[in-house]
């Protein structure tokens, strides 16, 4: 994975429509899912920061690409913590925003990672998935569940402007 700027389309599928992709509705409310049409594109390219961690796994911060406000609006907790099947939420707030491991997994699909949060929670891991309503959830499995089990994400590369 490379920083650069992506269309994150969320799997297992949410819709039998087609492909539902990370989007952004503006600051302080949830990630939500939607098609890829012309009038959200700009709210649906993320820019993946990597975060240097040598011997760790790869670390990134997920940030709206498009915004016309002068700072930085990332994927972010609600609250202090992570909540079970609470939306991940596009903040300003720095001190809410979460670092995620990536792990690129072997389903048999082409750029197909899982999003998990940096937890210090013990016994199982935070991913970030999708609810039956259209919104990115915190979404808890335990530790060690099959691959197929685990939400993931296909990071489609895309222009900028």
């Amino acid at each position: 994975m490379e920083p650069g700027f992506y269309y994150l389309r969320a799997s297992p599928a949410v819709s039998p429509i087609g492909g539902m992709y990370a989007t952004s509705e503006g600051s302080d409310t949830p990630v939500r899912v939607a098609a890829r049409v012309p009038p959200l594109e700009d709210r649906q390219i993320w820019r993946v920061d990597i975060i240097p961690s040598p011997g760790m796994p790869l670390k990134a911060h997920i940030i709206l690409a498009f915004s016309d406000l002068p700072v930085v609006m990332a994927w972010s907790l609600r609250g202090e913590r992570p909540i079970p099947e609470d939306p991940v939420m596009l903040s300003q707030d720095v001190s809410k925003h979460v670092t995620w491991d990536l792990e690129k997994i072997d389903n048999g699909i082409e750029d197909a990672w899982t999003l998990r949060a940096e937890t210090t929670t013990i016994g199982v891991h935070w991913y970030a998935g999708t609810s039956p309503h259209g919104e990115v959830i915190f979404k808890v499995l335990p530790i060690g569940v099959p691959v197929e089990e685990k939400p993931y994400w296909v990071f489609t590369p895309a222009r900028r402007g």
